[in-house]
């Protein structure tokens, strides 16, 4: 274990998990493309969102305030995957 003068020394605690608990850490993990280690560092810091609703966060809050109503979102959207399709 080095120490440098910006870093904190860093020390391996073993924790007992359920084997689902572990694979949900697990997919964070690999959807952030980083290890189990910074899942369980940046969840017990409280950096990462907890639930879907806190990662959507930022996106609903960026539709209310757009003025569009879901009617004109719904179109927008379709139209956008009609283009997809036709490779646009």
């Amino acid at each position: 274990m080095s120490v440098t003068p910006t870093t904190e020394p860093v020390i391996a605690v073993e924790l007992n998990l359920p084997g689902e608990l572990v694979r949900q850490i697990d997919a964070m993990a690999a959807q952030n493309g980083t290890d189990r280690s910074v899942v369980v560092t940046e969840l017990l810091r409280g950096r990462l969102p907890a639930t879907l609703a806190e990662v959507l966060s930022p996106v609903h809050e960026d539709f209310r305030r757009s003025g569009m109503s879901e009617a004109e979102l719904d179109a927008l959207l379709e139209e956008e995957l009609r283009a997809h399709r036709r490779g646009q």
